[in-house]
């Protein structure tokens, strides 16, 4: 394999390992208090101070942030409550060297996490027939997929925030997403059965 392929390959596996890691703390949120994550609020912006995890020196990367979702099906009998937050854990995010770029590169990753989650949540409404908890993994599977792979594009397309203007390209488009997705920004949803 050519060095491109082993980077994309370990980056691929980083990213992977990351989701594990948000699967395996689901229960850990609704244990601990709020000092332990920041859930995504409009107009939130991270601050180095946010990074308290330990970095990893044999990482390549400068910063991980540890976002994921919070996400819980309630079928209450006579309605069906979906509840998607977008979540950023503290102790699990880290950074070696902060810059100015660096964090706004990682605040484009917690936005597009958001973006992400209000397209879940408007596929959700947007199909209010098709409700059940089948549906609603199934549909979470597919996106999370999605999220996946634009992530990877993020991060390849802006050089992890060194190519300035690749990154500036994406702000934008995430600010333009972001507002696009904003009649889907509730956190809880509600189907009447």
């Amino acid at each position: 394999m050519n060095n491109y392929k082993i980077n994309k390959f370990k980056r691929s596996l980083i990213f992977l390992l990351k989701i594990i890691i948000v699967v395996l703390f689901f229960s850990f949120i609704q244990q601990n208090d709020d000092s332990e994550f920041i859930f995504w609020d409009n107009p939130i912006q991270l601050k180095w101070d946010y990074f308290k995890g330990n970095p990893i020196e044999e990482s390549e990367f400068d910063a991980v942030s540890e976002i994921g979702f919070l996400r819980n099906y309630f079928d209450e009998g006579y309605q069906i409550k979906i509840l998607i937050k977008t979540v950023f854990f503290i102790k699990f995010s880290w950074v070696k060297e902060p810059t100015n770029n660096l964090l706004r590169h990682e605040q484009g990753h917690f936005n597009l996490s958001e973006i992400y989650a209000r397209k879940l949540r408007k596929t959700f409404l947007d199909n209010p027939d098709s409700i059940s908890l089948k549906y609603y993994k199934n549909q979470y599977m597919i996106m999370q997929e999605e999220f996946d792979s634009i992530t990877l594009s993020y991060d390849n397309e802006t050089d992890y925030s060194c190519n300035l203007v690749d990154q500036q390209r994406w702000n934008d488009s995430i600010a333009v997403w972001l507002d696009r997705y904003k009649d889907y920004a509730d956190t809880v949803i509600y189907f009447n059965k």
